[in-house]
């Protein structure tokens, strides 16, 4: 009699030597070869196959279908992202980090730096607390390191502009070449307009109120805080005078670099028909620019002015500069048939553009005819450097 043997769940009619005769023996073992041929390694079709009888050593297809109730995936570390012509539409590792391959070989990394990567645009390694968002209503990002926390940027130059369609921009820049890193602190708004310094911190101050009748003689002479220093005192197109409080001589001589210098020059009549000396000043100078001028005396109740007197016929009197024996201007008075004429003391100046140095620069008159005088009234010489 054959023997079921029900231990692979198979059924199979297993033949017993001795008891099976000839012809049940043979038909026992046709079934036997029959079931054994039809088994997979389902559930009744034999034992399932456990991983140690695994050996897969090619691609594993799954025809298509899905794999499932897999707890995890597990890959293997590749040195660089897959390349091939192959490796498309496929999930893997490379480094620490997570890639996919899409259909047209793009190598798309999933994971960087401990977190998600975004997609071409985003911030790398952006996680809470940190965060950046937009407002369309105020059009404004804003970056944050955490919870109500401004973030630190670190960028290039940056171009800011109004929001006006097609608006230009300025470029807030730094200098080409720096020996190392500096902050620039700006200052807390003044309540009135003031002068912006800057020390050597990097601190932008505005201590110095512009209102000030002469801010920069009251405020930025002296040394201290506000000094100038004295290299500002050069000289040069762009040079700033040594000090605005500038020295002042009365008497006509050398008020020093800087200076203005006065001569009185009052009640001087000429008479001569030769160019006659009326009145000189000295004046040190830095290479600017410099004024000669007559001016009326301050503080006083007489009026200035150039007489010109001369009865008779019509004539007139003439008046000269001079720096040393060079020439810096001319100046002619037409007299009136009555005989005198009246001008005011700022009709005679010039401006000279010496080099470096101290000179005397002098005043002369003379008259066309004898008979005729011009006359200084409480007047004054003055020169200065501008």
């Amino acid at each position: 009699m054959a023997t079921y043997n029900n231990s692979v769940n198979m059924s199979l009619p297993i033949p017993v030597v001795g008891n099976d005769p000839g012809p049940d023996y043979a038909l026992n073992i046709d079934n036997c070869l029959t079931i054994i041929d039809s088994h997979d390694h389902s559930t009744g079709k034999g034992v399932q196959v456990t991983p140690a009888g695994l050996n897969i050593s090619s691609d594993l297809t799954f025809n298509g279908n899905n794999a499932t109730a897999v707890r995890s995936t597990r890959f293997l570390t590749q040195g660089a992202p897959l390349s091939l012509s192959s490796d498309l539409g496929c999930l893997y590792v490379s480094g620490v980090d997570l890639y996919y391959n899409d259909e047209n070989g793009n190598q798309i990394r999933m994971t960087q730096g401990g977190s998600v990567s975004g997609p071409t645009g985003s911030i790398t390694g952006l996680a809470a607390p940190a965060s950046v968002s937009y407002s369309s209503s105020a059009s404004k990002f804003t970056f944050q390191a955490d919870v109500s926390s401004a973030a630190y940027l670190d960028a290039a130059s940056i171009t800011i502009r109004n929001t006006t369609p097609s608006a230009n921009g300025v470029t807030l820049a730094p200098i080409s070449s720096l020996a190392s890193n500096y902050t620039l602190v700006l200052p807390a708004v003044p309540s009135t307009t003031s002068f912006l310094s800057l020390d050597s911190s990097g601190n932008m101050i505005t201590t110095v109120n512009s209102t000030n009748s002469d801010p920069v003689g009251q405020a930025m002479t002296s040394v201290g805080a506000n000094a100038i220093g004295s290299t500002m005192g050069s000289t040069g197109a762009n040079a700033v005078a040594t000090s605005r409080t500038r020295a002042v001589s009365t008497s006509g001589s050398d008020p020093g670099a800087g200076g203005v210098v006065f001569s009185n020059i009052s009640l001087t009549g000429v008479t001569s028909t030769s160019f006659t000396t009326v009145g000189s000043v000295t004046l040190t100078t830095s290479g600017r620019p410099v004024v000669i001028m007559v001016v009326p005396w301050t503080n006083v109740s007489a009026a200035g002015s150039i007489l010109v007197n001369g009865p008779g016929s019509p004539g007139g009197a003439t008046t000269k500069i001079l720096r040393g024996s060079y020439a810096v201007g001319l100046h002619y008075f037409q007299n009136v048939a009555s005989g005198q004429q009246y001008w005011p003391p700022g009709i005679i100046s010039a401006i000279d553009t010496p080099s470096a140095g101290t000179y005397t620069f002098t005043l002369q008159a003379n008259v066309s005819t004898g008979g005729q005088s011009i006359t200084f009234n409480t007047c004054n010489l003055v020169a200065y450097e501008l």
